[in-house]
């Protein structure tokens, strides 16, 4: 979807939800005092107002650092100035054209970044703190197993 986006804004929309984890909300909420270079993280103030810190990869920086460099001529430093739904429907756009099977929502991105951490690590608690979940039972609900892991799972040598 990343790179069937038509300008960095788009970019980092798609990069801020599957490859950080934000909500659309949060994404649209992002501005540069958010990020951390010296530490490389984003400190994301989400819902019900907690905060949470999240490492940025190198391949989310690599979509995200030019909107951060011209969101300094913004007044208000977002790094994406779309409203929410025109958002929402980027996203949904940008699975169109990437030629997805299923339509995507927004939310997708958020539980394709939790599925994919839970798939590397297998730990459902990194995954919790990194969605700001307060209880492992909402993040359950994130983390899709896939049918890769449950063949492992299964393919032990007796």
């Amino acid at each position: 979807m990343i790179n069937c986006a038509k300008n960095t804004e788009q970019e980092s929309l798609i990069a801020l939800g599957g490859l950080a984890g934000c909500r659309i909300s949060e994404s649209l909420a992002c501005t540069t005092d958010w990020i951390d270079l010296q530490d490389m993280t984003l400190t994301i103030r989400g819902k019900g107002d907690k905060t949470r810190t999240v490492p940025i990869g190198p391949y989310a920086w690599r979509y995200m650092q030019e909107s951060y460099v011209m969101a300094f001529s913004k007044p208000d430093k977002r790094l994406i100035s779309y409203r929410d739904r025109f958002a929402r429907q980027i996203v949904c756009n940008l699975g169109v054209r990437a030629g997805l099977s299923r339509r995507v929502a927004s939310h997708d991105l958020r539980a394709t970044f939790a599925t994919a951490v839970y798939d590397d690590t297998l730990n459902l608690r990194l995954v919790q703190e990194l969605l700001g979940h307060a209880s492992s039972n909402t993040t359950e609900i994130y983390t899709g197993v896939s049918m890769t892991n449950m063949r492992e799972a299964v393919s032990f040598n007796v």
